[in-house]
């Protein structure tokens, strides 16, 4: 049976049609719990998260797998350092956060003089890694926070991989204010080094 890969949304969003009546929910489990009244209701044999599943690999052949093989695009099935890509992720989602609450504050951003010497000094940083090849899902989710944080034109002048040692996502972390560390063990060299 196909089943739609967990870390993947279906593009048109969680929707499902049985006999000419429409469900939309915000996510899989109200989708499954709303068709699953429908047929308690209605006395319809079947099962509603099967017929959910078959509908959606059907329309998004693309986001579904066998179910009994490994996520496609996986980190798992591709070895790569899960702890690095679930840093970055969840830098990219507290900047994000942060920059949604304050967006309107002058201060969030860093004017394009200093993004470009900050974006010069990682460019050249052995610590700026390619970026993680693993979860295709990851890697999605990554590149759609960093747009919406930062308009898309402006990330220019860098490779889009994280920081090894910080795990920052580094074309955003040269845009967008931040303070220094010094909880990592940071090159001399490094903008985010403390003076």
């Amino acid at each position: 049976m196909l089943r739609i890969n967990p870390n993947l949304w279906p593009p048109a969003g969680w929707q499902f049609t049985h006999s000419g009546i429409h469900f939309s929910a915000p996510d899989r489990a109200q989708l499954v719990a709303q068709v699953a009244r429908h047929y308690a209701l209605h006395s319809i044999a079947g099962d509603a998260s099967a017929d959910i599943e078959a509908q959606l690999c059907a329309d998004n052949e693309q986001l579904c797998r066998e179910s009994d093989t490994p996520v496609r695009g996986s980190a798992q099935a591709h070895n790569v350092d899960e702890t690095l890509t679930q840093r970055r992720l969840a830098w990219l989602d507290s900047t994000y956060q942060l920059v949604l609450g304050e967006r309107k504050s002058p201060g969030v951003f860093v004017n394009q003089d200093e993004a470009d010497r900050r974006s010069r000094i990682c460019k050249e940083c052995p610590q700026n890694v390619a970026d993680p090849s693993g979860c295709t899902a990851c890697v999605a989710s990554s590149g759609a926070m960093r747009t919406q944080i930062v308009n898309a034109s402006k990330l220019r002048g860098i490779r889009s991989g994280p920081c090894h040692l910080s795990g920052v996502d580094l074309p955003v972390a040269a845009r967008v204010s931040v303070n220094t560390s010094d909880s990592f063990p940071l090159p001399a060299h490094c903008w985010r080094k403390p003076q």
